[in-house]
């Protein structure tokens, strides 16, 4: 988790106009990494539920649909976006032991696994919008 941390500070701090959103994706990767630290869900100030993953989901769904075809980053904000969505999906990998001896909660799993969509989503569109302006 630190790694994806540390790339989404950078991608904050190019500020893709999502800014809001991240922090708040930040605040719950430290609930998680508590949580992968053995740290039981119940003492945590904040939770991964099904609520958050709703949310990312709709935040995801409101971004609009993923393009047809190979996308290739082209400014900071989406090269670190991108970043951020390969060291989600090292993460992701890292999880599935883990999960498969049930030491992780599904919906930590959930999460981490549709935040590199985020991830890409938030890339193509900072990308796409920096093109076509």
């Amino acid at each position: 988790i630190d790694s994806l941390q540390s790339a989404l500070d950078m991608a904050l701090f190019l500020d893709n106009g999502h800014k809001a959103f991240l922090e708040r994706v930040q605040q719950k990767l430290w609930q998680a990494c508590g949580e992968i630290a053995n740290c039981p869900g119940d003492c945590l100030n904040a939770p991964i539920t099904d609520f958050d993953l709703k949310e990312l989901e709709e935040y995801i769904d409101s971004l609009g649909e993923s393009p047809k075809k190979f996308v290739r980053f082209t400014n900071p904000s989406s090269i670190w976006l991108n970043e951020c969505r390969i060291r989600c999906r090292e993460l992701e990998t890292s999880l599935v032991k883990m999960f498969r001896e049930n030491k992780l909660r599904p919906e930590v799993y959930r999460y981490i696994n549709r935040l590199s969509s985020l991830f890409f989503m938030l890339g193509y569109k900072s990308s796409y919008s920096k093109r076509h302006k």
